[in-house]
């Protein structure tokens, strides 16, 4: 056989090899870019988990910081005096201990909550102090140091069907991206609320490794209203960061 053809057969060969041994080709994957430039690969056939179990795997990760932009609010935070479009509720959470700041769209902490070994502690520019769930107005302001779980709550529906559409790194872990559209079978009653013919765009990161959330963001429209119209309804952007890993919430006294 000719030398030259001999050469090229074993190196045909070779290639095959490497190729098996890399497993060769993936057709069941999904690569894509992330906005640094670095890439994260989600499988075709990967489980969408959705928002409430997303946010359920989250907690379960005993500490994180969770920040949370809401524009075109409804509900009792929006009630607020000082309150401003957009607003920004930051929850720094460990365990059962919290602190959460309601931040203005200028940057400035409206006021701030603790909430650490059962005791409460608010802030309203002047230093913080002990306080009591049954003080005025402390009383108002005290479902905020559960913010996180009641937007979920409020914006989450557990017969949303969501699917995985691909996959980036956001807030330094690999996510799956998952999309659903979906109608609020419920009127939240709490700091954020939504009517009952409220539609949901909904578009979600979940680590692929844990299944908890990563980011999320959400725009709501009323029923018959266009998504483009500013005041079809309200749009939270979600972001999660120290997965696990948050510092311990400290009395600020």
């Amino acid at each position: 056989m000719n030398p030259r053809r001999i050469a090229i057969i074993g190196l045909a060969l070779s290639m095959m090899l490497v190729l098996a041994a890399c497993g060769g080709s993936n057709d069941n994957a999904t690569t894509t870019a992330t906005s640094d430039g670095t890439s994260s690969t989600a499988a075709s056939n990967a489980q969408a988990v959705g928002l409430a179990d997303a946010y359920q795997k989250l907690v379960d990760e005993k500490s994180y910081v969770m920040t949370a932009e809401l524009s075109n609010l409804e509900g009792s935070l929006a009630s607020l005096p000082g309150i401003t479009d957009p607003t920004t509720v930051k929850i720094e959470r460990t365990g059962a201990d919290r602190k959460v700041q309601v931040i203005t769209s200028s940057g400035r902490a409206l006021f701030k909550l603790w909430r650490v070994d059962g005791q409460l502690y608010v802030d309203f520019g002047l230093g913080p102090s002990k306080s009591s769930a049954d003080a005025s107005p402390v009383k108002q302001l005290a479902p905020l140091l559960d913010a996180d779980q009641q937007i979920i709550n409020g914006l989450a529906a557990q017969d949303a069907t969501f699917t995985v559409t691909g996959a980036a790194k956001v807030n330094g872990v690999k996510s799956n991206i998952e999309t659903a559209h979906y109608d609020l079978s419920q009127a939240a009653d709490s700091i954020f609320s939504a009517s009952a013919n409220t539609t949901v765009d909904a578009k979600i990161w979940v680590a692929q490794d844990g299944g908890y959330l990563t980011k999320a963001d959400l725009t709501l429209s009323e029923a018959g209203s266009s998504t483009a119209d500013a005041n079809a309804g309200a749009h939270v952007v979600i972001d999660v960061t120290d997965f696990g890993k948050a510092p311990a919430v400290k009395a600020p006294l």
